[in-house]
């Protein structure tokens, strides 16, 4: 198997792993909508905030996608839009405690999955392997 066969099966791998963990613990959340969430709370705890077109650019989607996703995840009130306070033109984006406490949940069924797939995985084994991953995205960068 080729290592861009075999990356596609780990991705798709882990990808399905993980919805059904969502699908069974927080059927209400999506694999796009915990992207977003994710995103949010890092532009949180980094007291940056995050704009509308960096969830765009961090997912790869247009605009009118994640316009319609903000909609959903707003209307679920697991988030807030706030004026940006350098640009009037635009909003910041903030969790909700709803929003905050279902992304906890999510990074905990994240984490477990992680686990699970990397257990029989020596320490070393995961850091080369991490050094190789960083190494093909360089690489990809690049083109």
């Amino acid at each position: 198997m080729s290592v861009s066969q075999l990356l596609f099966s780990v991705l798709d791998a882990y990808k399905t792993a993980l919805l059904s963990a969502f699908s069974k613990q927080l059927p209400e959340l999506s694999l796009l909508h915990f992207r977003v969430l994710r995103q949010v709370g890092r532009g949180a705890e980094a007291e940056t905030g995050v704009t509308p077109l960096q969830i765009a650019q961090g997912l790869q989607r247009d605009k009118a996608q994640v316009t319609r996703l903000l909609a959903e995840l707003t209307d679920k009130a697991w988030l807030v839009k706030v004026p940006h306070p350098q640009d009037k033109r635009s909003v910041l984006l903030q969790l909700t405690p709803q929003g905050q406490v279902l992304l906890d949940q999510a990074l905990l069924l994240e984490q477990q999955v992680s686990a699970a797939m990397t257990q029989g995985v020596s320490a070393a084994q995961q850091q080369a392997l991490s050094e190789g991953l960083i190494k093909l995205q360089q690489n990809l960068s690049a083109i």
